[in-house]
């Protein structure tokens, strides 16, 4: 049956020979070796390139405007080559996917030398900004644990800084939805519009005689004599209308200090004996009790001062510094309870691997912390250097495991194209040169390997052609097998630390150079190593990253 129909191939352009690239998504045609947009070659390494750095971070890039996201260790490394810089434009997780300038782009903007919301300079290993005191990592962000509401400074760009805060504050809350509250945010749309239409004060119209009247300074005899206009009548109110049992109860009330005692709620003087009964004073005496059995010694310790103040006997002050010995014991004790959690935490990030978040949370402790840690013998130095210690075992670990993974996938190639021998091979030096348990996480070699050898024992072999004679190509006059093979050292070594710089083209060069010998000189694997350059260099092109840095 024919997959043709009645329907154009306008109406089914899926049907027709031609189809968008997959990097650019300009229409092209099927089984083209290269976009002729984008220039991007469709050979195996570099789709499997462009796959490995997906991710979610877009960069505007006029060439390719429409192209895939990358990951967050991408940008780093553009950066790093000087192909991202602070005016470039990108879009993220941390942008909500908003367009930004990459100075603007938290996260991201430490690592070019900035603060996303000051600009002040910053270091990537920081979290929070020593210059406004924001957490660089987000938007909007939050201030560092810790430090007063008056330290924190404003972002730059304040009304674009009070926008997003409009937008945070419109997405609903987890205790919102338990408790049956409003089901799905309000529109952004009506946030920003709530937010653009507050009500501007206007200027009132001062007249120009009222501003002079006010500019000109008062005379000191108009100022006395409003003085003593306002104390006059306040002097006879006092002395004529306040009762004289209210006169007594503020001036000549009996001073009492202790604490109510017997059933009759009398307060004890300050040498014990029975003080007049004074309801106020025990009443005071009664309620710091209460306080201080609750914990709030701040309130207190301010009932008793107030008690010094109104009554003038300072015995109670014995009582006052024994309260503030003891508050400071108890908030001690309550910061230590918040450090060990703070480094409770910090354990469990660096169990999971999280190392960088863990270093960043004991980085962040201030000297008195530390100071206070030391008194109960625990060194913050010391998690830190144990810390560190973990996260470069598992950073090598992380690149064992890689290329164990980018081995045995050559392995399986050549095994699935059929070049059997090669792939035993292949098989045989991953088991020798990595440990046991760890192929074992990936693979059964053993397996493999036995299903390989007999895959090669049951298959056909074609007669073998004879081979006509070659004359084996000598070596230079001037060279011995000796210096050939020295110098064929050579320029491989010079090539794998061009390989670690990812200057591929001179890699090649290098290479290039070794075949110029007799091919029982070469290494092993030469021509397949020559290739997978030649596919690593034209990947790197592809994301602008081939030519070194910009200017």
């Amino acid at each position: 049956m024919s997959h043709s129909d009645d329907r154009s191939g306008a109406e089914t352009p899926w049907l027709s020979d031609q189809a968008p690239c997959v990097y650019c998504g300009q229409v092209i045609a099927r089984g083209s070796e290269r976009c002729p947009h984008c220039r991007t070659s469709f050979s195996l390494a570099v789709r499997r390139a462009s796959r490995e750095i997906f991710g979610p971070w877009f960069y505007l890039d006029s060439r390719n405007p429409s192209g895939r996201g990358v990951t967050f260790e991408m940008l780093i490394k553009m950066v790093e080559k000087g192909r991202l810089q602070a005016d470039s434009i990108v879009r993220g997780p941390t942008t909500h996917q908003d367009w930004l300038y990459a100075a603007e782009t938290p996260r991201l903007a430490k690592y070019l030398g900035l603060c996303p919301h000051c600009f002040a300079s910053a270091k990537p290993e920081d979290t929070y900004c020593t210059s406004c005191q924001l957490n660089m990592n987000e938007r909007p962000a939050d201030s560092r644990p810790g430090v007063p509401a008056d330290l924190a400074k404003t972002p730059y760009h304040p009304s674009a800084y009070e926008i997003e805060k409009e937008l945070a504050r419109s997405v609903p809350s987890a205790a919102e939805e338990a408790s049956g509250g409003p089901s799905e945010a309000a529109p952004v749309s009506e946030a920003v519009a709530a937010f653009a239409e507050r009500p501007t004060p206007t200027p009132e119209r001062t007249w120009p005689v009222l501003v002079r009247a006010v500019d000109r300074k008062p005379k000191m005899w108009v100022v006395f004599a409003l003085t003593w206009a306002t104390l006059i009548p306040l002097i006879l109110l006092w002395v004529f209308a306040v009762p004289a049992g209210w006169k007594e109860r503020l001036f000549n009330r009996a001073p009492s200090s202790g604490t109510p005692t017997g059933s009759g709620g009398n307060a004890a003087g300050p040498n014990g004996q029975p003080a007049p009964a004074d309801p106020w004073v025990n009443e005071q005496l009664k309620e710091a009790d209460r306080a201080a059995a609750a914990g709030d010694l701040g309130r207190a310790i301010a009932i008793y001062e107030d008690l010094v103040r109104k009554t003038g006997d300072r015995t109670w002050n014995a009582r006052i510094q024994d309260l503030r010995v003891k508050q400071e014991q108890e908030d001690q004790r309550r910061r230590l309870a918040e450090l060990r959690n703070r480094l409770k935490l910090a354990e469990q990030l660096a169990a999971d691997h999280r190392h960088a978040d863990a270093l960043a949370i004991l980085r962040n402790l201030a000297k008195e912390d530390r100071e206070l840690l030391a008194t109960i013998n625990v060194s913050v130095l010391r998690m830190q250097a144990v810390i560190e210690e973990d996260a470069a075992k598992w950073r090598a670990a992380g690149e064992k495991r890689q290329k164990l993974a980018d081995r045995l996938e050559r392995a399986k190639l050549l095994a699935d194209e059929g070049q059997l021998s090669e792939a035993l091979a292949a098989y045989d030096q991953i088991a020798a040169d990595f440990p046991a348990e760890l192929v074992q996480e990936k693979i059964n070699i053993h397996q493999v390997c036995d299903t390989l050898r007999a895959r090669i024992s049951a298959a056909p072999r074609p007669p073998t052609p004879p081979t006509p004679p070659t004359p084996p190509t000598p070596p230079p006059i001037s060279m011995t097998p000796a210096e050939i093979t020295a110098d064929v050292a050579k320029l491989v070594g010079e090539a794998d630390t061009l390989e670690k710089g990812e200057k591929f083209g001179e890699v090649l060069t290098k290479l290039e150079a070794v075949k110029n010998y007799d091919r029982k000189f070469w290494p092993e694997g030469l021509e397949n190593r020559i290739e997978s350059i030649k596919a690593k260099k034209e990947a790197l092109e592809f994301f602008g990253m081939g030519g070194g840095k910009r200017p």
